[in-house]
């Protein structure tokens, strides 16, 4: 087993809480919108730069479609299942509601996410 990283370790901890705190600042004003907008800067790119100093190219280059395979179905499957039922949960809701008709409709709906 490969030993961690101290310091990367910290750093996630710390782009973890910026994000927070980022989405938290997101409907203030004055400083605080400052504040977010400075944090915008670079938190996320934080997190991809890290992610992509965590990425292993463990036999990626070699056996490519193996590793497109186990991507897919332990990525996007999840995905795709989870949204479908979000989606659907959503409809039910909508229409136990009768908020379909208010609405104007199903196709005039917009998801939460």
């Amino acid at each position: 087993m490969a030993t961690r990283v101290r310091w990367v370790d910290q750093v996630r901890a710390l782009a973890m809480i910026l994000i927070v705190l980022g989405h938290s600042l997101g409907q203030t004003g004055g400083e605080g919108r400052t504040v977010y907008n400075w944090l915008y800067l670079f938190h996320v790119p934080l997190c991809v730069v890290l992610s992509g100093f965590l990425f292993s190219p463990r036999n990626t280059l070699s056996d490519g479609k193996r590793y497109v395979k186990k991507v897919l179905l332990h990525e996007y499957v999840p995905y795709l299942i989870w949204g479908a039922i979000s989606i659907v949960v959503y409809l039910v809701l909508m229409c136990r509601n009768n908020s379909a008709i208010k609405m104007g409709g199903v196709r005039n709906w917009t998801p939460v996410w």
